[in-house]
């Protein structure tokens, strides 16, 4: 018996980590192709750049899965369920930088709608996840996040 609520909290421990990665992946996809957006043209190439992140994270998910040596269904649900989280993360920042016309607001816009939404995902990390789990804690993961975001916002801001 305390074996199964051993396994059974490991596994709870995995899916909430695998949620938190997945939101912070679709975060962290968004601010370089709304960086990149000044056209009607580009604004379809940041529409193409989330789908193309997204399959890349179904196709790594179903992968996972697979060398996991898990079942097909198995490994199609999680990847599906991956790729619904990504965009679950990446939607509200999309939208945000979409809606905005002026590069430096879009800008702003984008790193304050990331920096809302990885905090949330941290806090959720912090609060299902038992303290002695977590080596390093979620304000200086999301520290770390925000910084990676500043990276990619200013990267994608060169191609302007």
């Amino acid at each position: 018996m305390a074996e199964a609520a051993l396994a059974f909290q490991a596994q709870r421990e995995e899916d909430v980590i695998n949620f938190v990665k997945y939101i912070v992946g679709g975060v962290m996809a968004v601010p370089v192709s709304v960086a990149l957006q000044g056209t009607i043209q580009s604004f379809w190439i940041t529409i193409l750049i989330f789908v193309g992140v997204g399959f890349g994270v179904f196709i790594q998910t179903f992968l996972d899965y697979a060398l996991k040596c898990k079942d097909f269904w198995t490994c199609m649900s999680e990847a599906t369920y991956a790729v619904v989280i990504f965009v679950y993360g990446g939607f509200f920042p999309l939208i945000a930088g979409v809606l905005v016309p002026e590069r430096i607001g879009r800008i702003i816009t984008e790193v304050v709608v990331t920096g809302v939404v990885t905090w949330a995902a941290m806090k959720y990390l912090a609060e299902e996840l038992p303290k002695r789990s977590l080596k390093i804690q979620p304000a200086f993961l999301w520290l770390i996040i925000m910084v990676s975001i500043a990276i990619i916002v200013g990267l994608g801001d060169l191609c302007q």
